[in-house]
């Protein structure tokens, strides 16, 4: 199962239903971070807004409701985690809109649809292309071998690593050692974190969106 957002109605209806439970095979979700790790697409590039430092994101699906991923961890499901380095290894610029926009009225639709998102991350991040976090997740469930997972421990608790913890410390989805979380972890469990992708995913991806010829490797686990 491929969960794009917020955890909340698959912790709604998993709750009290053991039965549902046994049947999912792997959870793979769009979130989670290593202590310290802030999220700037920048990454010093000294492009973009915030005095050339560019914009800083949140890990949007955890942090719009951290409850229901709490109550995900706390069932001990199978979860693999794409976070966003994992999407931020994979960049789509406007020359691959276009190759996307040329394959059919579909297709450019969709190149269409994602210029904004472009423009946002040429403007404010100075960079070339965009991550497309949700489709490198989605790639996942077909190309399991293309990316460099490993099995962690999980938890919720506030980040005391990062220096804005000063001012503002929001709960995270953080990912370490069997022995890295705190007594005072909201919640924690097992699950497998794959935050690096190797570079044949982008032409796998791009062969079955412009040319509708992906096929899954035959030799993939979950």
């Amino acid at each position: 199962m491929l969960a794009l957002g917020p955890a909340t109605n698959l912790a709604a209806a998993l709750h009290g239903r053991p039965e549902l439970r046994a049947n999912l095979v792997r959870l793979v979700a769009v979130m989670g971070r290593r202590p310290g790790h802030i999220l700037h697409p920048a990454e010093g590039s000294g492009h973009g807004m915030l005095f050339g430092h560019g914009p800083v994101f949140r890990d949007l699906n955890f942090a719009k409701d951290p409850g229901a991923t709490a109550r995900l961890l706390a069932m001990q499901l199978p979860i693999t985690l794409i976070p966003y380095d994992a999407g931020r290894g994979l960049e789509l610029d406007a020359e691959d809109l276009a190759r996307l926009g040329a394959a059919g009225p579909g297709r450019r639709w969709l190149a269409d649809s994602v210029q904004g998102w472009l423009r946002f991350w040429q403007e404010e991040a100075g960079q070339p292309g965009f991550a497309p976090f949700d489709l490198v997740a989605a790639g996942y469930l077909q190309r399991p071998d293309l990316f460099a997972c490993a099995n962690a421990t999980a938890w919720i608790a506030q980040d005391h690593s990062l220096w804005s913890d000063w001012f503002y410390s929001p709960q995270a989805l953080l990912i370490g050692r069997a022995e890295a979380p705190p007594a005072t972890a909201l919640a924690q469990g097992r699950a497998t974190y794959c935050p690096e992708i190797a570079p044949a995913l982008k032409a796998w991806l791009m062969t079955g969106l412009a040319d509708g010829a992906t096929s899954p490797n035959p030799q993939s686990g979950p």
